[in-house]
């Protein structure tokens, strides 16, 4: 060790170790800063989801009340007869049906809209509106072209759920066929306006202020000319509109100021530009005037799948502040110790340590080598009365990955077969490299129904893998138990007959010694 500091002493060696020293930080740098990065995308993903989850949450209350409301109100005979009748009746008969479903259902549709249902809307089986209860005076348009979730109820005869702008609202529909005596006599749509599901997300989520935008060109395929009052521009985003609804109907509700909603949006525009105009889910951070807000943008597809609206939560955030915050102060700090632990390493680790290293770890899975993982496995046996479970598992055909990629390819699947067998074992076993492209693990005080489950997992999780240009790799698994009172070598070979035996059965599978 002297001798070695003695020669780094020297120019030469001096500038070099700099050099090293350098290069090594820099490194370490990129890797703070990605780290940096990647919990910042991880986390705004997972804010994402989030607020996605609570807009699920929020409509499925609504969906469960409407199946209440279709069973209890409409399928029923008094309901149903009368639409079985609209198909043949002139137009002064059917008025007088509308007129009898009108007398009927207006009490209840008043009932529903005291839990803030909007549309309540009768269609015959060609589609065509017969009674809006909450536009009585408009009906007898086609809808089977402007409105999927109508085709689909009177063509598939299934209940359709889903977003879909209307003639007159936009709204959150749920869609029921009606069949009388087993015949389809039309549809039903019981509906929630955007304005329902805001105000009810702003109830359950005060500290996220939420709102609703949707395409212009959205509204404009479908809406009544005349009905048009029922949207404002959006104040920030071109092409957008707001539901005026919304607006009105929530006077107070905007507890962020316009000057910060305006910058809000502008980084929207800047940093998203592509992800808005193709209504792209996403979420970003931005700091303004020395605080963090989160905004998330969820993508609502209408009932064909095509994106036409977003759902848009804005929060102040304080949670990742701490992380994002600190990103200079964790350089220059990790910076420091970096230094100081290269040069530590370089004045204090020992050729012993590295040799000790080399003798416990197999170098290229970066799991214990034969020696070790026999050592550690005599050592958790010991004095242990109670049964634990050896699995030995070898990758099929691994002859035909070196074959057809080479050795190089072949090395850097074995990585990731070691790091797969890692991520599902648990803490408390030891895994080695057995041979070339065997692996053994012991599973302690683990008992046969356990340690079947853990190697049929694992088992699952190497075969559902794609590793290298498409390859795909199985394994063969043998699988035995012992105690204390039988040698560590006799399970283990019960285990490799059993996994030899995985072989001759076919592969890819786990079999018991």
């Amino acid at each position: 060790m002297e001798k070695w500091f003695a020669g780094v002493a020297s120019k030469k060696r001096r500038v070099l170790l700099i050099m090293v020293i350098l290069l090594l930080w820099v490194l370490v740098l990129r890797t703070v800063i990605s780290d940096n990065r990647i919990k910042r995308e991880a986390y705004l993903n997972s804010e994402l989801q989030s607020f996605q989850s609570k807009m699920t949450a929020s409509l499925k209350t609504y969906e469960k009340f409407s199946e209440y409301v279709f069973e209890r109100v409409v399928n029923q005979p008094e309901i149903l007869w009368r639409m079985a009748r609209v198909s043949d009746a002139d137009d002064q008969e059917q008025d007088l049906i509308r007129q009898e479903l009108l007398e009927i259902l207006q009490p209840e549709y008043a009932y529903i809209k005291a839990f803030d249902f909007r549309q309540f809307h009768l269609h015959t089986s060609e589609g065509i509106s017969f009674l809006r209860l909450h536009a009585p005076e408009k009906f007898g348009d086609g809808l089977m072209a402007v409105r999927e979730s109508v085709r689909i109820a009177n063509t598939d005869h299934r209940k359709v759920i889903g977003f879909e702008e209307g003639r007159i609202f936009n709204g959150y529909r749920f869609v029921y066929p009606l069949t009388y005596q087993e015949d389809p006599v039309g549809s039903v749509e019981i509906s929630i306006s955007m304005n329902t599901m805001i105000h009810n997300m702003n109830e359950l989520y005060p500290g996220i202020f939420s709102n609703f935008m949707i395409s212009e060109t959205a509204v404009r395929e479908v809406l009544w000319e005349e009905e048009l009052h029922h949207y404002v521009p959006h104040p920030y985003l071109e092409g957008f509109y707001c539901d005026s609804e919304i607006k009105d109907s929530h006077p107070g509700i905007d507890r962020y100021e316009a000057q910060v909603k305006a910058h809000l949006f502008d980084r929207m525009i800047q940093d998203h530009p592509e992800d808005i105009a193709a209504l792209k889910s996403f979420s970003e951070l931005v700091n303004y005037e020395g605080s963090d807000y989160l905004i998330n943008f969820i993508q609502i597809r209408n009932i064909k799948g095509d994106p036409v609206a977003y759902l848009v939560g804005l929060s102040r955030n304080t949670e990742f502040y701490g992380i994002y915050n600190h990103l200079i102060s964790d350089i220059l700090y990790v910076s420091v110790l970096f230094i100081i632990l290269i040069i530590g390493v370089l004045i204090y680790l020992s050729k012993q340590t590295v040799l000790e290293m080399y003798s416990t770890v197999d170098q290229l899975t970066n799991v214990f080598n034969r020696h070790k993982f026999l050592e550690l496995a005599q050592s958790e046996l010991k004095d242990d009365r109670l049964v634990s479970s050896v699995v030995i598992l070898d990758i099929d055909d691994f002859k035909r990955i070196n074959d057809r990629h080479g050795h190089s390819a072949g090395d850097e699947v074995l990585r990731d077969i070691s790091a797969t067998i890692l991520e599902h074992v648990r803490d408390i076993d030891v895994v080695g490299r057995w041979g070339g492209e065997e692996f053994i693990i012991l599973l302690p005080r683990t008992e046969f129904k356990v340690a079947a489950q853990i190697a049929e997992r694992l088992r699952k999780a190497l075969s559902g893998k794609t590793f290298i240009e498409g390859e795909t790799v199985t394994a063969s698994f043998g699988l035995s138990t012992c105690t204390a009172f039988e040698t560590l070598e006799e399970a283990i070979h019960r285990a490799d007959q059993a996994m030899y035996e995985s072989k001759r059965s076919g592969r890819n599978q786990v079999t018991r010694g």
